[in-house]
């Protein structure tokens, strides 16, 4: 799967936990996309989805069927423009080094990693590459 699919089904599960009646979701673009409508089409089938807006900065929608009204906008750089997106962003942020530190500290690797291209991330995944009991799935992803 690419990653901005896989990032739309997260998205899609906060909402399912929700289970609000009415709720209005403010959500990061993901990777400069600007529709969004075959995403929340395969995810909300049962709702009748309502384009407003489509556009670089804000793609805006609103998804009802008898049981639920959802707003939903997604907006480029929005951890600049609302205080709880820049939280949400933080705390993932250190939820991932958790993660990374998880998986460092599982392979036995010294050094830090960050998760990222950097050189020490490379000589990590070429370490691993070659040892046995790993899937190899969860950890590589291809594009």
């Amino acid at each position: 799967y690419k990653k901005g699919f896989i990032d739309f089904i997260g998205f899609y599960d906060i909402i399912e936990m929700a289970k609000k009646k009415e709720i209005e979701v403010f959500a990061g673009k993901i990777g400069g996309m600007k529709r969004y409508f075959s995403f929340l089409k395969y995810k909300f089938p049962q709702h009748s989805i309502k384009i407003i807006e489509e556009g670089k900065e804000i793609s805006k929608y609103i998804l009802k069927n008898e049981k639920s009204f959802i707003k939903i906008s997604f907006v480029e750089d929005i951890e600049d423009k609302l205080f709880f997106a820049a939280l949400s962003s933080i705390i993932g942020k250190y939820i991932r080094e958790l993660m990374m530190e998880s998986i460092r500290r599982s392979f036995g690797i010294k050094d830090r990693i960050s998760g990222y291209r950097d050189r020490k991330t490379v000589r990590f995944l070429e370490i691993i590459r070659n040892k046995e009991n790993y899937f190899e799935m969860c950890v590589f992803r291809k594009k």
